[in-house]
């Protein structure tokens, strides 16, 4: 249990609260959703890292970190899955391709 801020009023208030004892602002309604919205720009994020990596990287067989990117390709129904792993950071980089 951590406190919050209220984003109204300021007054500290528990994380998990509904809402703001002091002036009834929905606390918990207003956390998840910055909640949401911080994994939506971490997934982007992610995404972004990943066809940056796939795009300039894996041509040369190396992550950015410098680490080698191991290969491993999967074949079924007409569809070849291809992953790249990094052997120093763990960074994983898939693709489907038909």
């Amino acid at each position: 249990m951590a406190l919050i801020n209220c984003y109204e009023c300021g007054r500290q208030v528990s994380d998990f609260a509904k809402s703001c004892p002091g002036c009834g602002y929905a606390v918990k309604e207003k956390t998840d959703q910055l909640e949401r919205k911080r994994r939506v720009e971490e997934l982007q994020k992610q995404m972004e890292r990943s066809d940056y990596i796939r795009n300039n990287y894996t041509q040369y067989g190396m992550c950015e970190c410098g680490g080698r990117l191991s290969v491993a390709e999967r074949y079924g129904y007409g569809v070849t899955t291809t992953k790249y792993t990094c052997d120093t950071c763990d960074f994983q980089v898939q693709y489907s391709q038909s």
